[in-house]
C-alpha cells in the first residue's frame, strides 16, 4: 500500500517537472484555459470550424466544459498547468481506490497496489500533456462504484462532470440510463440542469451562438483524416481498408448496440458490483475502438480497466494471463515510444484484445472479478 502512494507521488511530481520543463510546448491543457477565459469574456472558443488542420484542432468540447476549466483559467500559468495534472492524478487514485473496495473485498489493498503499478505507464499518457482524460475515467468510474452503494445522485453528479468534459463519456451516461431503471430520471434532470448552466451567463445571443459553433466544429473534427488516430478507422486503414462514412455509421452503430447488449448481459450474469465493473470496462473498450478521435493519450482512460482487470489476474493467475495482461499495460504505456507510426495498430489490437477477454467472460456469465466473499448483491430497487 505505500508503495503504491509512493508510486502516486513520483507521478505527480515527476509530472509537474516535466510539465514545468515543457511548459509551451508539450500541453493541451492551455487550449482549456484560453476557452474558459474567451468564454467570460464573450469571445469565441471554437475557432476554425473548416475541414483544415486548424479545423480539426483546438477546442473540441461542449460549452458547459468551461465551468470546470475557470478555476484554472485565471491561475499563473505553471500553477494552472501542474495544479491541473495533481488534481486529475489525485482524482484517478481515488477513483482507482474506490474501484479496487469495490471488487477487491479484503484484498483491496494488495489490488490497489497492484493496479496502480500496471496503470502508471497508461496513466502517464493523459497526464504528460494534460489532457482531461484522467479526470474523465476518475469520474466514470466514481459513478459506477456510487451506483454500487446507490448514491444514484453522487453517480448522476459524477456522470454530469464526464459529459462536461469529454462527449464520449455520454456513452457510459446512456448505458446506465439503460441498464439502471432507478437512474434513468435522475440523469434525465441531471442532463436538464447540465444543459442549463451556460444559460446562467446573461448574454444569451454569444451562449447560442457558442452552441451553433459546438455543433459545426462536432462535424469537422469528427471526420478526421483515415489513420490519423488510433481507433478502428486507423487499424483497418493501416491494411489498407477504408470504408465511407455512411458504412462507419452503421458500424458504429452496431458498435453501441453490441455494447448494450454485453452490458445488459453483464447485469444479469454476475453481482451488482462486478457487473458495474464489466459495464465500465466494456464501455470505455467501445469508446477507444469507436470514437473518431481517440488518440494515444485517450488510451489513459483503459490504464483503469486494464490495470484492475490484469491486477486480478496477476493475484489468481499470474504465470498465465496475468502476465499477458501486465505486459499489454507496459506495452500500451510505451508504444508510442517504441513503435510511433505503427501505433494506428498496436493500441487498437491490445483494445480489441481486451475487449475480446471481457466478452468471452460475459458470455460464459464466469468473470475474473467473481469468486470472494463480500461481493455486493443484486440492485432491485
Amino acid at each position: 500500500m505505500r508503495l503504491a502512494w509512493f508510486v502516486w507521488a513520483a507521478m505527480a511530481v515527476g509530472t509537474a517537472v516535466y510539465c514545468l520543463a515543457y511548459l509551451v510546448t508539450h500541453t493541451v491543457s492551455t487550449v482549456y484555459w484560453t476557452a474558459a477565459r474567451s468564454w467570460w469574456a464573450s469571445q469565441d472558443m471554437y475557432g476554425s470550424t473548416e475541414m483544415t488542420r486548424a479545423g480539426q484542432h483546438g477546442f473540441l468540447y461542449f460549452p458547459h466544459s468551461v465551468y470546470v476549466f475557470t478555476p484554472f483559467a485565471y491561475l499563473p500559468l505553471g500553477v494552472a498547468e501542474v495544479l491541473w495534472r495533481t488534481v486529475s492524478l489525485a482524482a484517478v487514485a481515488w477513483a482507482l481506490w474506490e474501484m479496487c473496495s469495490m471488487v477487491g473485498g479484503t484484498r483491496r489493498r494488495l489490488w490497489f497496489g497492484l493496479a496502480t503499478l500496471l496503470g502508471a505507464l497508461p496513466f502517464e499518457l493523459s497526464a504528460s500533456n494534460g489532457q482531461a482524460n484522467l479526470l474523465v475515467i476518475a469520474a466514470m468510474t466514481l459513478a459506477v462504484t456510487n451506483i454500487s452503494k446507490r448514491g444514484w445522485w453522487a453517480a448522476t453528479a459524477w456522470l454530469m462532470v464526464a459529459t462536461a468534459l469529454k462527449p464520449h463519456a455520454m456513452a457510459m451516461t446512456l448505458i446506465v440510463a439503460a441498464v439502471y431503471p432507478q437512474m434513468l430520471w435522475r440523469l434525465v434532470i441531471g442532463l436538464g440542469v447540465l444543459g442549463a448552466l451556460p444559460w446562467l451567463r446573461p448574454d444569451w445571443a454569444y451562449v447560442w451562438d457558442e452552441h451553433v459553433m459546438f455543433v459545426k466544429k462536432l462535424r469537422v473534427v469528427t471526420k478526421p483524416p483515415p489513420g490519423a488516430n488510433q481507433e478502428l478507422v486507423g487499424l483497418l486503414h493501416a491494411f489498407g481498408l477504408i470504408l465511407s462514412d455512411a458504412v462507419w455509421t452503421g458500424v458504429r452503430l452496431l458498435g453501441a448496440l453490441g455494447t448494450l447488449g454485453a452490458c445488459v448481459l453483464a447485469k444479469r450474469r454476475f453481482s451488482n458490483s462486478v457487473a458495474l465493473a464489466y459495464m465500465l470496462a466494456i464501455t470505455v473498450v467501445f469508446i477507444m475502438l469507436f470514437n473518431p478521435r481517440t488518440e494515444g493519450p485517450t488510451h489513459a482512460m483503459m490504464g483503469m480497466m486494464l490495470g484492475v482487470f490484469a491486477a486480478r489476474e496477476l493475484i489468481v493467475r499470474p504465470l498465465t494471463a496475468g502476465a499477458v495482461m501486465a505486459l499489454g499495460c507496459v506495452l500500451m504505456g510505451v508504444s508510442y515510444e517504441l513503435i510511433k507510426p505503427k501505433n494506428s495498430v498496436v493500441l487498437p489490437v491490445l483494445d480489441i484484445a481486451f475487449g475480446g477477454y471481457l466478452l468471452v467472460q460475459v458470455v460464459r456469465g464466469r468473470g475474473v472479478l467473481e469468486g470472494r466473499e463480500g461481493m455486493g448483491e443484486r440492485v432491485t430497487g
